[in-house]
């Protein structure tokens, strides 16, 4: 067997060096740019249903949507939710037997309204377990199971039922009872509502009201000693951040 020659060892170095550095570059590049503003990120999000669809019939998105690659090397929440939507229909592709040359799967109703409530369910079940339990709990990771589920089932299944809800609550973990609480609070904003439907309630001053009533009805399944300060925290939330509110509604 002929070994390598000499000049082709530097050579690899040299690549494998430049890669690195480039590497280096863009995340010194994300570091040193101030996060970009929500609207931008909101136009970046629409386009990626269509990249997702063009990366799994192998296109180079970096040459077709060049705008939006490099918003995503230098914003970490939407490369993460563009990941997310991406690693969803590799799932679910790998559960259809595909033909030559058929379109990507499309992202099912559950799966689309799944990844867009992630953050916001992230973010306020956070502060509720830290103010109501006095501890963190892992909610990313609790998050992160409930989407690789949902990805790998039928595709008519639906999020968690209320009579699934219900029995959650009556558990004695009371981390996953309030995690849970937190998604159906989303889930109901991001199914009944649209984006413009809830934008017109922020701007009537009505949007806390909304959400308010909608905790509450979620909340009347947890234990009496969780509800008051469930429903606080989730106002409290939803009135620091509004424009996260909104952009749970459904897209027009």
């Amino acid at each position: 067997m002929s070994e390598p020659s000499a000049s082709a060892k530097p050579e690899q170095s040299a690549n494998q060096a430049a890669a690195h550095q480039a590497g280096a570059n863009r995340l010194l590049s994300a570091l040193n740019t101030a996060p970009p503003e929500r609207r931008t990120c909101n136009r970046i999000r629409q386009a990626f249903p269509e990249m997702a669809e063009a990366e799994l019939h192998g296109e180079r998105i970096g040459q077709r949507f060049p705008v939006e690659v490099a918003h995503l090397d230098r914003c970490e929440a939407c490369s993460l939710e563009y990941g997310d939507l991406l690693d969803a229909l590799l799932a679910l592709e790998e559960t259809v037997v595909m033909a030559p040359q058929a379109p990507a799967p499309m992202l099912p109703a559950y799966m689309a309204t799944a990844l867009r409530i992630r953050r916001w369910v992230a973010v306020t079940a956070r502060q509720i377990l830290q103010k109501t339990l006095r501890q963190a709990g892992d909610v990313e990771l609790q998050l992160a199971t409930w989407l690789e589920e949902l990805a790998a089932a039928p595709l008519n299944t639906t999020l968690p039922s209320q009579q699934q809800m219900a029995l959650a609550y009556g558990g004695d973990d009371d981390e996953l009872r309030l995690i849970l609480a937190t998604w159906s609070t989303a889930q109901v904003l991001a199914e009944q509502y649209s984006v413009e439907e809830l934008r017109a309630l922020q701007t009537g001053g009505k949007l806390a009201d909304r959400v308010r009533a909608i905790a509450e009805g979620i909340a009347s399944q947890l234990p009496l000693k969780q509800r008051r300060s469930f429903v606080d925290i989730v106002v409290e939330q939803a009135l620091s951040d509004q424009a996260a509110v909104i952009e749970l509604g459904r897209p027009q």
